[in-house]
């Protein structure tokens, strides 16, 4: 028996079928779960690896601002502020990918988190033309340029990649960083757009190519199985002003017009979209913590979410 389902994404609803008598073994759900986060040994990303990586950033980043917007904080007041750096070395480049990432860049890494309280991050690694590795972070916390420039020029130094020179406030050295702050989810969703286009461009990357924090891996695309509910808003949602959809014999693609989100739309999957980034917000960052009033509120429908979502159900095709 075949069954509808949709993905859900921030700007996008996939829907198709899916053979609900097949079942995979334990070994077989570990093995595709674990796909995008054995992903960056490869030297360069795939396309497919891209789309992964782009759902786990959108909705990490969506957990953040929706739990920001419910929270009534303002952004100043609210812990988690996303923050987009850009790390490059300021002498050439003398060693191999690897080692500077092993002595230098998971280094910073280290300290972002022990010295700053970054929790949660991803990065990649870029090269074009020959030139010197760069990195692109996303990281949970606000960060001071001053702060992370000194922490990158220090590292350099120490490396023989610096000039040998008090670094501090007074004397921050070269100019290695920039930051950009994001305050809002589309500034965010250009910024992943932007930094996860095509590979083409980029020379490969010794080792691994990408990474992140170990929660960040477990995050997979919502897919929700359809009732009459679902169906009924879906067909109101093609009919929106500016909503495209696309229909081959495997599956529909339904587009929302340019500056709408999933969220602007009061759909059930709208809902439940919402729902569970709420849900990844709480495994992110609540788990540890008192989680009662959340809990009290949010019970239902985390449970309505888990009993409605099919793992990498895309696989089962």
């Amino acid at each position: 028996m075949r069954q509808h389902v949709i993905k859900v994404g921030p700007h996008s609803i996939v829907g198709y079928k899916v053979n609900n008598n097949r079942e995979l073994s334990d070994f077989q759900k570990l093995t595709l779960i674990q796909n995008c986060s054995k992903a960056h040994t490869v030297g360069q990303i795939t396309e497919n690896q891209q789309k992964q990586i782009k759902t786990m950033l959108q909705i990490w980043l969506s957990s953040i601002y929706i739990e920001r917007d419910i929270s009534g904080m303002s952004v100043k007041e609210f812990p988690y502020y996303p923050s987009f750096l850009t790390i490059t070395l300021p002498k050439d480049q003398r060693h191999d990918d690897q080692w500077i990432k092993k002595h230098m860049f998971f280094r910073l890494l280290e300290i972002l988190q022990k010295k700053y309280g970054v929790h949660h991050y991803f990065w990649r690694a870029e090269k074009k033309h020959g030139k010197r590795i760069h990195f692109h972070i996303i990281t949970d916390r606000y960060l001071k340029w001053q702060d992370v420039r000194i922490e990158w020029n220090l590292i350099c130094r120490n490396n023989y990649y610096h000039e040998d020179i008090p670094i501090n406030y007074e004397s921050l050295g070269s100019n290695s960083i920039d930051i950009e702050k994001i305050t809002n989810f589309d500034g965010a969703c250009k910024y992943v757009s932007k930094y996860m286009s095509k590979d083409e461009h980029n020379d490969r990357i010794g080792g691994h190519v990408w990474g992140c924090s170990r929660g960040l891996k477990n995050i997979n695309q919502p897919v929700f199985v359809c009732d009459d509910i679902i169906m009924n808003d879906l067909s109101k949602l093609r009919n929106e002003s500016g909503v495209t959809h696309t229909n081959t014999e495997q599956y529909e693609v339904v587009l929302l017009p340019k500056g709408k989100k999933i969220f602007d739309y009061k759909y059930c999957f709208s809902n439940l979209y919402t729902m569970f980034c709420m849900d990844a917000y709480r495994e992110l960052y609540l788990s540890n913590e008192s989680t009662i009033n959340y809990e009290m509120d949010c019970k239902d429908l985390h449970d309505a979410i888990r009993e409605s979502t099919v793992i990498q159900a895309e696989l089962w095709v």
